[in-house]
């Protein structure tokens, strides 16, 4: 029904083609008359539109692992500013006993509540292109990257943004771990780390 109002098409069209998708593969449905979200086949498309990405961000999670003993993670980024989502495509998990797993094809809601420092949304409000984020020289001093705390309650994550160039934002690159290791004295530490990283996979 929601589907159906927000695509202004007739309900049992939108049904049939739920059904088709389901039948192909694409979506799952939570029991018989449950609700529909997408399957871990979406990633065989992620990969395809982000393989550049990947490719190019393998070297930089590997050196990224060993200065940090950390889970490194890589997501996509998909949809407008106010409702961007964010799929992890590809994790390295960290060495250590106690470590940060997320499945493949999880998906996140970038939106942060208001007035929140953390997370990637108002890192794009301040930087909405590759042109702001990582153009030199760097007049604001400004750090580039972010801290994100919300999704688990014992994790952090710190992160920065790949942008297209001086173009769009294509992703994130983040370290993961549980909080008692990522504390305040080594989130500077780690931010600047990937931040560079994320600098040179975006091409400047």
């Amino acid at each position: 029904s929601a589907l159906a109002r927000m695509l202004d098409m007739d309900k049992n069209t939108v049904q049939r083609i739920l059904v088709t998708l389901g039948r192909d593969g694409w979506l799952v449905q939570d029991g018989p008359k449950g609700s529909w979200t997408l399957s871990a086949k979406i990633l065989t498309l992620s990969s395809r539109v982000s393989g550049a990405m990947l490719e190019r961000s393998r070297p930089f999670m590997g050196a990224l692992l060993s200065a940090t003993k950390e889970s490194v993670t890589l997501w996509k980024l998909d949809g407008p500013h106010e409702s961007r989502v964010a799929t992890l495509i590809e994790i390295i998990e960290s060495p250590q006993a106690l470590r940060m797993s997320i499945p493949m094809g999880t998906t996140f809601d970038l939106n942060a509540p208001p007035g929140s420092h953390f997370d990637v949304q108002p890192f794009l409000e301040r930087f909405p292109n590759g042109r702001t984020a990582w153009g030199t020289p760097y007049l604001d001093h400004a750090p580039r990257y972010f801290a994100h705390d919300r999704s688990y309650p014992t994790a952090m994550s710190i992160g920065s943004v790949i942008f297209d160039g001086p173009g769009e934002p294509l992703g994130t690159l983040a370290v993961i771990g549980p909080k008692t290791r990522i504390t305040e004295d080594r989130q500077q530490y780690i931010g600047e780390e990937i931040a560079n990283a994320a600098r040179i996979i975006s091409g400047f």
